[in-house]
């Protein structure tokens, strides 16, 4: 009977494990692709199969670092950030390792006999799971909420010090092995410390996302002044040059008209001067106007230097005033986009070149859809967005963040995407 309690004792705290672990991951990486109702199945299957298992082991029980490594099979349900899964997964594994040596080390330095069942092992086994809770909702506090991906230079050195430190905790193991009985006089405060250097890992990789975070900022806002700042110029000079064809368009007609009186009529020289008339208006064409800033801004940057590049494009741009789009969005979207576009079409012969451009708005939706030839070195490339680095990557992160969707396709040599996004 007492055997049958405290197993169940044992499996509540192991329960309790799982579920504070189960809404550490809600908070860090997102909602599951599972139903709650089939979480929690899952997360009993899992605690009362793992616990029957541990509790015929020779460990005898469960402990918390067999919290941790159970919660990875809850990992796959997750799409969050995989750079913050992977550290703060060896987090919790190292601290919950540090734990359980620690506990262990305490009981040894207080001479508390376990041999027997009694109030001491229920004081023991309850504190470290106590302790264990507090530890996770510690690093809850100090994860990041929105945390950015990091270089791998700037990952190396954060994933450095659980690694090391799990290096650190098998060479405590192997000692606690070989010399059960003796207790070195350091041996808690050093399992103490590695216990908060862990813990400050993720203090230290949040101030890592911070500062990446506010330098993408910074690069960015340095970006949209500049093209502001040439949209603005672009205005400006478009509207100096139907300045300059408004005042000359008298003495242009006159012209026209003297042509024609010739005899015999020059109508080649009359094609030749129409065309440029046409030239000097198209040029002022190129300009973009929505009323959207962020939006004008860039289509008027690309197809400026897509059409600098001689390369064809056709644009159907129906978009009203004040869409709900911030700069930033806009840059990231439709700049990444025609840039690939672009340097597709750069990679064909000048007759094999064009590229398409619809963007619509029906009801708070936005619908993008651009196409373009495709290089046939590139047939053989899978259709996944992550195949085409970081540009697409960042697109299909703020196509997200407005709950729409992102397809890329290959089709007849043809490469097209079509993004919709709502609520803008």
């Amino acid at each position: 009977m007492v055997v049958f309690l405290l197993f169940c004792y044992d499996l509540l705290l192991y329960c309790i494990d799982f579920l504070i672990l189960t809404k550490f991951m809600d908070a860090q990486y997102g909602e599951p692709r599972c139903t709650h109702t089939q979480r929690n199945i899952l997360l009993i299957l899992i605690a009362g199969v793992s616990a029957a298992l541990l509790w015929n082991s020779p460990f005898g029980g469960t402990y918390p670092f067999f919290s941790v490594i159970f919660s990875f099979a809850f990992l796959i349900f997750y799409e969050g950030n995989q750079q913050k899964k992977l550290l703060f997964s060896a987090i919790q594994l190292v601290i919950s390792g540090y734990l359980v040596m620690l506990t262990i080390a305490l009981l040894r330095s207080f001479d508390v006999n376990l041999k027997y069942i009694n109030i001491n092992y229920y004081i023991s086994l309850g504190s470290m799971h106590l302790i264990f809770w507090l530890l996770i909702l510690l690093l809850w506090k100090l994860s990041p909420r929105n945390p950015t991906i990091l270089p791998n230079r700037f990952l190396s050195v954060v994933l450095a010090i659980p690694v090391s430190s799990l290096l650190v905790l098998f060479f405590f193991l192997i000692r606690i092995n070989n010399n059960a009985d003796i207790l070195f006089s350091l041996e808690v405060p050093l399992l103490c410390v590695f216990i908060f250097i862990n813990i400050t890992t993720a203090f230290i990789y949040s101030k890592f996302c911070n500062l990446l975070s506010q330098n993408n900022e910074i690069l960015l806002l340095k970006q949209q002044l500049n093209l502001s700042a040439q949209h603005f110029q672009n205005l400006t000079d478009s509207q100096e040059k139907l300045k300059g064809v408004r005042h000359d368009m008298k003495n242009h007609l006159q012209a026209l008209l003297l042509m024609s009186k010739q005899t015999p009529l020059q109508t080649s020289d009359m094609q030749v001067y129409i065309k440029k008339l046409l030239s000097n208006v198209n040029d002022t064409s190129q300009i973009i106007s929505t009323g959207n800033l962020g939006v004008d801004s860039i289509l008027s940057l690309k197809i400026t230097q897509i059409k600098e590049k001689q390369i064809p494009i056709s644009s159907k741009i129906i978009l009203p005033k004040g869409i709900h789009m911030s700069f930033d969005e806009s840059i990231i979207v439709l700049g990444n986009i025609l840039d690939n576009a672009l340097e597709a079409c750069e990679k064909l012969p000048p007759e094999n070149r064009w590229i398409r451009l619809e963007i619509n708005y029906v009801q708070q939706a936005l619908f993008i859809r651009i196409s373009n030839p495709l290089p046939t070195w590139n047939q053989k490339i899978p259709v996944d967005e992550s195949e085409h680095g970081f540009g697409l990557k960042n697109v299909h992160t703020v196509v997200r963040n407005h709950n729409g969707t992102m397809n890329i396709k290959r089709d007849n040599e043809v490469f097209s995407i079509k993004i919709v996004m709502y609520n803008i």
